[in-house]
């Protein structure tokens, strides 16, 4: 399990076969100054990208006043602390909730908001061993280019990102059991048959 941000850009780095970093803002190398440029990003993306069971989170969000001018009835404050980078599920996600996002406001027609979301996990120690695989095969790839300029090695370093992330989520959606499954009324309708 990594235990820095340093250790998963050496893990990147150690991918393209390139030197180890000693830190990320006192070393003064190419590649400690690509990560140190690249990895807060390339984590946010790869958090974004699943819903992460480390980094899952819940919140009852504060309503903004005043709501929005028009199309809806209310806006919510959107997670700051911890930051809320991917919303997964507003109210219960067996009933339809009409929402949408607009900067950092949650709209709605609803009167309160129990939100799930994904939230940017900073401590390392607490990510998932698939998670800090997909997240180095996707930083190889953002570095592969700027460090060797090889067109072809930064393709074939996205590709292996892709296998990286596919069998990270795979490990990480077995040990969760999602909620009950939304049903249209259509389609309740014609199983009640």
């Amino acid at each position: 399990m990594a235990a820095s941000e340093v250790d998963i850009c050496n893990l990147a780095l150690t991918l393209l076969r390139e030197q180890p970093i000693t830190s990320l803002t006192d070393d003064a190398s190419e590649a400690a100054q690509l990560c140190d440029r690249l990895y807060a990003d390339a984590r946010d993306w790869v958090l974004r990208a699943h819903p992460w069971n480390f980094a899952m989170a819940r919140r009852t969000l504060a309503r903004v006043s005043p709501g929005p001018d028009f199309g809806y009835a209310n806006a919510f404050a959107l997670p700051a602390e911890p930051f809320c980078l991917r919303v997964i599920t507003v109210n219960d996600p067996a009933v339809h909730t009409r929402y949408r996002i607009e900067g950092r406001q949650l709209l709605t027609d609803d009167g309160g908001v129990n939100l799930v979301y994904v939230a940017r996990v900073t401590d390392v120690t607490t990510y998932d061993a698939g998670f800090v695989q997909a997240l180095a095969a996707y930083l190889a790839a953002q570095l592969a280019y700027p460090l060797t300029a090889n067109r072809s090695l930064a393709a074939e370093r996205l590709d292996i990102f892709g296998d990286a992330m596919r069998r990270a989520k795979a490990i990480d959606g077995i040990e969760d059991v999602r909620d009950a499954t939304v049903v249209s009324p259509f389609i309740a309708e014609h199983l009640r048959g």
